[in-house]
């Protein structure tokens, strides 16, 4: 019953609010570039095209990140965590109370961790909306700029963003992890109370270690639910500082109003001019020729970043150990749980200090982690952006005509690109690492402790691997197609917006505009689709769990009932440490299978700045041969 009702559940709650989420989106681009086409010329005076065609890409990306599935499953979790201190206060008040003291704690590094990653994103997008409108300024003007030596001092003042950028990565790393390191620490830390002051009261026979375990599972998911629901908040937090400049252009009335039919008119004006488009040069695909490059090249080139990559593997050791070894500590908490009350306290002394111990070594991992890929992270953006900006430049005046290497295309890619590559480098890798130990540690573990029960849940295991993998799929199925649809669209938004004078004096704001609308509107009517597609993966991967549920604790039951010595017996204790292990290593499994999508990403992007790196020009801007003047 409840495995269908949750999967109905999670089907309305996803799909519902992604086709909500696509509808608002589209109307949003079309609103925004609507908006920027009918202000007044002197506007355009005060925000540069790079910045306006950022908003209208990144921004509006941003927008649909927090408002779809993000928004949905922050409900979902905010809810699961009242339910389960609610639960906590009916089966016993006096251990729910004392955790309640430590929520808020775990409330404010969360709070603090969105605060923060809030604000220095809203920073880092300013920063990098001016390096991307610099870049758009040089590309626009790139023969002007070319016949006037001027690509070295151009890259000197791209580079001069991105290093302030890169300064800001590091603040942002360091104040994230550390907010993160305090809610890991706490969460680990309520363990180990819970544990000592529900063996206390066990004791003193003030609760039952029925009752004291429902409160802990109740209140323990309540308080990962809160940690699940941070990086939701922050995604809605990061769509509503986007929102802002979005909103405020879409709502701002120009002085002048080119689509107002008042004022005076010829009366027999008849138009000399027609537009047609003619193609100069035969379109190529991008993608053509372009080499297949090795992820040792691409780590290369965060190479100076070494030492920080090595302090976030290490890191990433230290998370990929805490659930297993959970598992572990748990089970022996429970065997203490059946001894006579006036024996549980003493027993559970060693292992509360050793949650406690656990609580360190999780916050340690978390700031490794977080503050060094972050850091590698961004300098590698940044080095990744200088490259390419100047290997663009060196490029013969004739490679700019090409269609594909437009202004507007090359300044999208340059940004988008670089930033992508992160996914083939030190934080993708700290999370295979971290999803890799987890797993294999936690398998060994349930080996240990239940083999029969053990190779009974692995082969339920792929069902999860599976659900996880068609919840990806359902994300990410036509991303390849959308992204060329879209960035067709963003080449027609750059072309206006840096052409806006000629565009106005003509009128054509409403050609352009239908223009557009034409090019997003094929990936929107397929993302209407998908919203059902990715409700039903994510109803499948939401009501498994509870079969495996049932599969262990029949299973388990009978293992249980087993007279000692048979070859099935096994304590209760024994059972739930292998349910533990088994379910954190499915959860890892889980998410290996979200890890191909980014890493195909990045290998692709990384082709493409590598391409670019690697071309010989047929003429090179940068070489000092030749005769020169005496």
């Amino acid at each position: 019953m409840i495995t269908v009702a949750t999967f109905i559940l999670a089907f309305l709650q996803i799909s519902t609010m992604q086709l909500a989420c696509e509808r608002q989106v589209y109307k949003i681009r079309l609103a925004y570039y609507r908006a920027v086409l009918h202000q007044d010329i002197g506007w355009f005076d005060l925000n540069a095209s790079g910045e306006l065609t950022s908003r209208l890409n990144d921004d509006v990306d941003k927008i649909h990140d927090g408002i779809g599935d993000k928004l949905t499953i922050l409900v979902q979790w905010v809810t699961t965590f009242f339910a389960g201190f609610v639960i906590g206060f009916i089966r016993g008040w006096e251990l729910t109370l004392v955790l309640i003291a430590i929520t808020p704690f775990m409330v404010m590094g969360a709070a603090v961790f969105s605060k923060v990653a809030a604000s220095f994103t809203s920073q880092e997008q300013k920063l990098y909306a001016g390096a991307g409108a610099i870049a758009e300024e040089v590309l626009s003007s790139v023969r002007t700029v070319v016949a006037f030596g001027g690509e070295y001092k151009e890259v000197d003042r791209y580079k001069v963003k991105l290093a302030d950028a890169s300064k800001l990565g590091a603040k942002k790393g360091a104040s994230v992890g550390t907010s993160l390191a305090l809610v890991f620490f706490f969460i680990f830390f309520s363990y180990a109370l819970a544990f000592w002051f529900g063996g206390y009261l066990i004791s003193i026979e003030r609760i039952f270690a029925g009752d004291m375990l429902a409160v802990f599972f109740a209140v323990l998911i309540g308080a990962f639910s809160l940690g699940q629901a941070g990086p939701n908040a922050e995604g809605l937090i990061v769509a509503a500082g986007a929102a802002g400049e979005v909103f405020d252009t879409i709502d701002r009335e120009p002085p002048f109003d080119s689509d107002s039919d008042e004022g005076l008119k010829p009366d027999d004006f008849k138009p000399s001019i027609t537009l047609k488009t003619y193609d100069h040069f035969k379109e190529e695909e991008w993608d053509k020729d372009i080499p297949d490059v090795s992820l040792m090249r691409v780590m290369k080139a965060n190479a100076p970043e070494w030492w920080l990559i090595g302090l976030g593997l290490i890191g990433s050791l230290f998370l990929g150990a805490m659930n297993p070894l959970f598992a572990v500590f748990f089970g022996e908490i429970i065997e203490v749980f059946a001894r006579p009350a006036s024996e549980v306290l003493d027993g559970l002394h060693l292992w509360a200090g050793l949650f406690l111990a656990l609580g360190f070594a999780a916050a340690a991992g978390t700031f490794l982690k977080s503050f060094c890929f972050t850091v590698a992270g961004e300098n590698l953006t940044a080095r990744l952006r200088e490259w390419s900006f100047r290997a663009i430049l060196r490029q013969e005046i004739g490679w700019f005509d090409n269609e594909r290497n437009s202004s507007g295309i090359l300044a999208t890619r340059l940004a988008q690109d670089a930033s992508r590559v992160q996914g083939a480098t030190g934080s993708r890798l700290g999370t295979l690492i971290e999803t890799f130990v987890g797993m294999v540690a936690s398998i060994i573990i349930a080996f240990v402790y239940s083999w029969m029960l053990t190779l009974v849940l692995i082969g339920f295991v792929p069902v999860f691997i599976i659900s996880g993998i068609l919840e990806v799929k359902a994300l990410t199925g036509h991303a390849g197609d959308n992204k060329k649809a879209l960035e067709q669209a963003g080449k027609i938004a750059v072309d206006t917006i840096e052409n806006m004078r000629t565009v106005a004096s003509l009128g054509v704001e409403i050609k352009f505009y239908t223009a557009y609308n034409i090019e997003i509107k094929g990936p929107y009517k397929k993302n209407l689709v998908n919203s059902f597609v990715y409700g039903l993966t994510y109803g499948f991967s939401q009501s498994v769990i509870y079969l495996g549920f049932i599969l262990t604790f029949g299973f388990g039951a009978y293992q249980v009932t087993r007279p000692p010595g048979h070859i099935a017996h096994e304590s209760f204790s024994d059972l739930l440490t292998v349910l533990m292990a088994v379910i954190f290593g499915a959860v890892g499994a889980g998410q290996a299978s979200s890890f191909a999508p980014n890493y195909t990403k990045a290998k692709q992007s990384a082709n493409r700045i590598f391409a670019l790196l690697d071309r010989e020009p047929v003429v090179d801007g940068y070489s000092e041969d030749g005769l020169k003047p005496v």
